[in-house]
């Protein structure tokens, strides 16, 4: 009976330190790579895990796989039960790559006809672009969206720590913040931009039909800047999640007075 209870023991202790082991991985920024293209963002931070999508919601592991607990239940199209949680199971996690399996539902041709499918994500890290400009500061505004409702905030950050929030509309903030403590979140910003090649970057001009627009400039240390319109509907999508998600993150923030922000005034004036 006592080896018995040993052997329980040792098995459930290596469990915990391979869902530790996982846990650790699986920190920081990936995409998804699919032919060479962008097709998927994930920032996992501690506890909170961000998944092609505008907001975070807690996850563990467990054994081999990630258990998404999700903040807003939604009704099975199939089962017509309340699903409360996604389920992706790890096929492969290492310190650069992730391969992540799950079902979904998906609709069939006729109307209200739905079945699961099995759907398989690859992810890497981002990894920096050889030769490129170091980020320095970055300048940011949301604006209007076709449908209306859209949060819309000003944001710079730069690579000092200095940091600006200014909420516009639509945010479920009304004070505006400053700190001086952003150095480590614009590390990971800058990690992001890094990885996107220069002449991709300066292609973006326009948004696609019924998206938000965000005006955005990128300052480095060779003296270029860029400036452009554009949606989410690209590959900074991650770069622009991570500048919503700001506030979640950024410490020392105190309340600050409002500042003239030149592109809110030129993303004011581009016409939807």
């Amino acid at each position: 009976m006592k080896s018995l209870f040993v052997v329980c023991l040792l098995i459930l202790l290596v469990g915990c330190s391979e869902n530790r082991k996982h846990f650790e991985n699986l920190q920081g920024d990936w995409r998804g790579i699919e032919s060479g293209e962008f097709q998927f963002y994930a920032n996992v931070s501690g506890d909170s895990i961000l998944l092609n999508d505008f907001y975070y919601q807690k996850f563990k592991v467990y054994d081999d796989s990630i258990i998404v607990f999700l903040d807003d239940p939604y009704k099975s199209r199939i089962t017509y039960k309340e699903v409360t949680q996604h389920v992706f199971y790890i096929k492969e996690l290492t310190d650069s790559n992730i391969e992540l399996e799950t079902v979904v539902e998906q609709r069939q041709r006729r109307v209200n006809d739905f079945k699961l499918d099995t759907i398989r994500f690859r992810l890497e890290r981002f990894k920096p672009k050889r030769n490129k400009p170091k980020l320095v500061r970055i300048e940011f505004s949301s604006g209007e969206c076709y449908y209306g409702g859209c949060p819309q905030r000003n944001i710079i950050i730069d690579s000092s720590g200095y940091f600006y929030y200014e909420p516009v509309e639509n945010v479920n903030v009304d004070t505006t913040f400053e700190s001086y403590k952003a150095k480590p979140f614009f590390r990971d910003l800058s990690l992001i931009v890094s990885s996107i090649p220069t002449d991709y970057i300066e292609s973006l001009d326009g948004i696609t039909m019924h998206a938000q627009v965000l005006y955005t400039k990128l300052f480095f240390d060779n003296g270029l800047e860029l400036s452009f319109f554009t949606d989410h509907e690209n590959n900074l999508f991650p770069l622009f999640s991570k500048l919503e998600h700001s506030l979640d993150f950024i410490e020392g923030l105190s309340p600050a007075d409002k500042i003239n922000f030149s592109i809110r005034d030129t993303l004011d004036n581009y016409p939807l």
